[in-house]
């Protein structure tokens, strides 16, 4: 291991006990770490109270002139605000090869997804390229080049934007809230934590390409519900957030039908997906949601990086997310 990032709960409490909560946290690293004799360095803190008492030697060196900022597994972190920037690729300004395009789409860091709606396209174009046999330094034929220099020439904007890193995650009042959905060219699912003062963040999501061999929009609606059930209980295990307080939305009525259905009345497609989904979050009730308010549908089908900074829906999830008083009121709501 050769970083460890830790936090705690804090935002409501008072600034003292806030010290206290981080100070114990960077204690117990500090104990844990010198029993096995290793010595933990570049230390960096969103809280100047913290950071002031750990040890000038294992502070970080700020190398980024006064911006207070550092890259922390691979996403840059700026501290005095908390927020996270998604790393991205210098822009080269070779010919627009095929090799070139993958270099590029490779090299956009985002392991939490928090861009995917804009990043998605880039790996449409990259797979269109593999289904037309391009060769890797073959110039990409010009119906493609429009579309690729439009999503090249944001990769500047995407660097601006700020993520608030902070996200409260108390098990007892936390309601995590999952969406799916797919389109012909990618599918995806997305995740939000909603607290019990009401506010609603994205922390979790996952895209991906539709594979080149033709499957029915239901059955990638399927593998969208799939990749959503296993996004759920990967977030489930490393917030600790109980199953009981999970749900999941779909806005395809077909695959809702099918997660009712015995196994034995699917086929087998279907019957090893659905039967795949209910061991990874079992007992937690999905609903349908209207295309226009699923936050899925914009990874699903990609959008402009300006699109995807004004986007409250992305950011901060659909209405019935947001105004979700309980887990009960969550149940007798009309998701029509």
């Amino acid at each position: 291991m050769d970083a460890n990032i830790s936090g705690s709960v804090s935002s409501k409490r008072p600034k003292f006990a806030q010290f206290l909560d981080g100070l114990s946290v960077a204690l117990e690293l500090l104990m844990k770490r010198s029993e096995a004799g290793m010595v933990l360095r570049k230390w960096r803190s969103s809280s100047s109270c913290v950071i002031a008492e750990i040890p000038a030697d294992l502070k970080e060196i700020d190398t980024n002139h006064g911006c207070n900022a550092l890259k922390a597994l691979g996403i840059h972190w700026e501290t005095v605000n908390d927020n996270l920037f998604v790393t991205t690729p210098a822009i080269s300004h070779e010919a627009s090869t095929k090799r070139n395009v993958a270099q590029i789409v490779a090299g956009v860091y985002d392991v939490l997804g928090l861009t995917a709606p804009w990043w998605v396209t880039g790996k449409i174009i990259l797979q269109k390229l593999w289904s037309q046999n391009i060769k890797w330094d073959e110039t990409i034929p010009d119906v493609l080049m429009q579309q690729w220099n439009s999503w090249l020439s944001e990769i500047a904007s995407i660097n601006e934007i700020p993520i608030s890193r902070y996200a409260q995650a108390v098990a007892s009042d936390t309601l995590l809230c999952g969406f799916c959905d797919s389109s012909n060219d990618a599918y995806a699912a997305v995740l939000y934590l909603r607290s019990s003062d009401g506010t609603c963040n994205l922390v979790f999501c996952r895209a991906r390409v539709c594979p080149l061999k033709q499957r029915t929009l239901p059955e990638m609606e399927l593998e969208a519900a799939k990749l959503l059930a296993l996004a759920t209980a990967h977030v489930v295990q490393t917030l600790q957030i109980p199953l009981s307080n999970c749900r999941c939305w779909s806005d395809s009525m077909i695959v809702l039908a099918w997660l009712k259905k015995s196994l034995q009345k699917l086929k087998v497609f279907v019957a090893n997906r659905v039967a795949l989904i209910n061991d990874c979050i079992t007992d937690v009730p999905w609903a349908h949601v209207n295309s226009a308010n699923n936050p899925a549908d914009l990874p699903s089908r990609g959008i402009s990086a300006s699109s995807l900074l004004s986007s409250k829906r992305w950011w901060n999830g659909p209405l019935m997310a947001v105004t979700t008083r309980n887990r009960i009121g969550l149940e007798q709501h009309n998701w029509k």
